[in-house]
């Protein structure tokens, strides 16, 4: 997928920095997470599976589309 200029894109892909993430992010099962720039969904993904809720936003039309399915 081409990253779209306009919206400076870059796509965190690396499982490694992913988990170094919700490590110190030390979420609870009853935490709310607001994440701005959902991207291809992999840290939403992650954040989805820890959290009661994500509220994610992406500005990118393609890539909502392509995360709302994956989601």
């Amino acid at each position: 997928m081409n990253k779209n200029i306009k919206y400076s894109q870059n796509f965190l892909t690396s499982e490694k920095v992913l988990n170094q993430i919700i490590k110190q992010l030390n979420l609870k099962e009853t935490d709310t997470v607001y994440e701005i720039g959902t991207g291809k969904g992999h840290l939403t993904t992650k954040l989805a599976k820890i959290s009661k809720q994500v509220t994610s936003i992406e500005l990118d039309s393609h890539l909502f589309n392509l995360s709302s399915e994956k989601l």
